[in-house]
């Protein structure tokens, strides 16, 4: 029979999993395995941390089967992803059903479950935004949770993690196992054994996740979830500060000198003991000894700290101290003007590594 186990000690089978592919499969890439399934489902709503840190893996979001990725973060926006496989334990269809943007993937959604053969296994799980539009869709996803036979109904609120893992047999959906979170990510490990008849009397156990130990936000995957100019505020991989190369967010100011350029996250809920950690840079290509900014954090509409920087430094390390906002939710506000000491233009300024921190020690 199939067993569920909490995260903290899945790691290890997590990054070995996610190690063996980094592409969607075929069909034919997917060989019936001899003596069960093994279904891992990560999940997470928006500025949550994720329950698990798949640091070498690069996903946060994904549901993996046998050695393969079936859906992962890059490959589908913000929604429920689901899985479906038939009772050879071979996959029979993947998709990704954006719900908080669109009426017809909520259809598509509810079309897709009812859609699933007897006796099948049905794998989702959440990743960033998953309410729906409007009041009606989400009662009708809440009855799809019901007959599911789930015990959560995630689509009701934001932030929220959710990850399932059932069959459909001829007398009906049995859940084996769910997680669900409104404070951090929520990961489900489960062996899935053939003939999924024998699990007509299953019991499957339901876990809600709050936070374990240290986390931590990495603000550059919360991009899709902030209000910024587009223009002006983007994802830089590949910033280079002082010969020093570190991921992170690149500030490119337009218009007018001292015009501020900012980016902005609604409702960030804070843990116990937070604070925010940012390395401050100018791109090594430009003029030396010419730039400097002012970078600022904000929150809740008030300057909490700043810090000016300028290019002779490489990169600068700036902590902010955030444990009067434990346990609270927030707006969140990322700011920076910068200077040119010529009149060739405003340049750059790289937020390296930028990252939320709470329940451990600094």
């Amino acid at each position: 029979m199939g067993r569920v186990l909490a995260m903290s000690i899945g790691l290890l089978v997590i990054t070995l999993l996610l190690r063996a592919s980094e592409k969607l499969p075929t069909e034919s890439q997917l060989s019936r395995p001899e003596t069960g399934l093994d279904i891992v489902v990560s999940a997470r709503g928006p500025l949550l941390p994720p329950r698990v840190l798949l640091d070498r893996s690069g996903l946060y979001e994904a549901i993996v089967a046998g050695e393969r990725i079936l859906v992962e973060e890059e490959d589908a926006p913000s929604g429920i992803r689901a899985a479906s496989f038939g009772s050879d334990l071979e996959i029979t269809d993947y998709s990704n059903f954006p719900l908080s943007s669109s009426v017809q993937a909520t259809e598509a959604f509810v079309d897709w479950i009812a859609a699933r053969a007897i006796p099948s296994i049905c794998i989702l799980g959440s990743s960033g935004r998953i309410q729906p539009l409007s009041e009606e869709e989400e009662t009708r996803l809440a009855r799809v949770c019901e007959q599911l036979g789930a015990q959560a109904r995630p689509f009701g609120s934001t932030p929220a993690s959710w990850a399932y893992i059932g069959v459909r047999l001829a007398s009906g959906w049995v859940p084996l196992a769910e997680a669900y979170s409104e404070k951090t990510g929520v990961v489900l490990l489960f062996t899935v054994a053939p003939q999924l008849e024998r699990y007509r009397d299953h019991r499957g156990e339901f876990l809600v996740e709050g936070p374990h130990g240290p986390q931590v936000v990495e603000l550059e995957r919360e991009l899709p979830y902030a209000e910024m100019q587009a223009s002006a505020v983007g994802l830089s991989l590949d910033g280079r500060a002082g010969g020093i190369q570190r991921a992170g967010l690149i500030f490119r100011p337009q218009g007018a000198q001292e015009e501020a350029v900012s980016m902005v996250w609604k409702a960030v809920r804070l843990g116990t003991g937070a604070y925010f950690q940012t390395y401050l840079g100018f791109p090594d290509r430009g003029p030396r000894g010419s730039r400097s900014a002012t970078c600022e954090l904000r929150i809740d509409d008030r300057l909490i700290a700043s810090r000016e920087v300028d290019d002779t430094s490489g990169w600068v390390r700036w902590p902010v101290d955030l444990r009067s906002f434990s346990n609270s939710v927030v707006r969140l506000e990322l700011r920076a003007r910068t200077r040119l000491a010529s009149a060739e233009g405003r340049p750059a300024v790289l937020w390296g590594e930028p990252r939320l921190h709470w329940g451990g020690k600094r």
